[in-house]
């Protein structure tokens, strides 16, 4: 095996461990375009949960970017992952992106991954893959969405978007997989079912092994009843590793709100306090 180089690594490899009770950057390596700053404490529950912003110096994904993002949670550590901002995909017309983010949990370890949406300029063109590997003591909150956004408003529309979702146990036995792909033309030609004309999608994760599905299931159904700006739909996924909620919506404002809901209501479930909401 060739040794690792620094063009070899993932753009950006973040590792969070536990000490004296409180989530630090245990270790971090960072290149163009990313860029991760000291760990914020908002929460008092749970305590020492660490905050952390992945921020990148570019304008968005561009043409032929191949980006990887690896996390590691240690045992026990607790973190609360978001970006700076929504992530604009820009019109790509020689060749497609991707994003691959990758995260590893260990034993009693709590991590949340809760983005900003992709924007989808015309022609862009964006793989992203998800995968999640999950100790079976530890919980996993997390999301990803995207809407599309024509912004000298001429009726056009993305290319292409792949959006993968794959979640292992510890043995690296996959429990679920979602997979979704989509072309601007289809939804502009009303060709995607209830999605109709509605530009933002999300889905959302809970996952908390060896709990109550229903309860859990009661819990972030209840928590959006008031979202009747929206299309929500809250299952259980397979291998009763948890619950994921579809969310669909014209306005970005009402996907982010019904965002809001089921994260709170899944915090408190977790650990029996809601969370405070992050500035962007």
């Amino acid at each position: 095996m060739e040794p690792a180089t620094e063009h070899s690594r993932p753009h950006l490899d973040l590792s969070l461990g536990v000490h004296r009770d409180r989530t630090f950057i245990d270790r971090q390596f960072s290149r163009y375009p990313f860029h991760i700053c000291r760990p914020l404490y908002v929460d008092d529950h749970p305590p020492g949960m660490a905050t952390v912003y992945v921020q990148s110096c570019a304008g968005g994904i561009f043409s032929g970017d191949q980006l990887r993002i690896r996390v590691h949670a240690q045992a026990h550590s607790q973190v609360h992952l978001t970006s700076q901002a929504s992530t604009v995909i820009h019109r790509m017309t020689e060749s497609s992106a991707v994003l691959d983010t990758s995260v590893q949990m260990e034993e009693g370890a709590l991590l949340e991954y809760l983005p900003d949406p992709l924007i989808l300029f015309p022609e862009a063109d964006l793989t992203s893959r998800f995968t999640l590997q999950l100790n079976e003591r530890s919980v996993a909150i997390f999301s990803d969405s995207f809407l599309m956004y024509d912004p000298y408003h001429q009726g056009k529309y993305f290319s292409n978007f792949t959006n993968e979702t794959s979640v292992y146990n510890s043995n690296n036995e996959l429990l679920c997989r979602d997979r979704t792909s989509v072309s601007g033309l289809e939804i502009a030609q009303h060709n995607t079912g209830i999605i109709g004309t509605k530009a933002a999608v999300g889905t959302f994760y809970y996952l908390h092994s060896g709990q109550d599905l229903d309860r859990m299931h009661e819990t972030l159904n209840d928590s959006i009843q008031d979202a009747s700006t929206a299309y929500v739909g809250v299952s259980t996924l397979p291998s009763e590793v948890g619950i994921w909620a579809r969310i669909i919506a014209s306005e970005v404002a009402d996907l982010r709100q019904v965002m809001e809901y089921l994260w709170f209501a899944a915090r408190e479930d977790a650990t029996g306090h809601r969370p405070l909401k992050r500035k962007k």
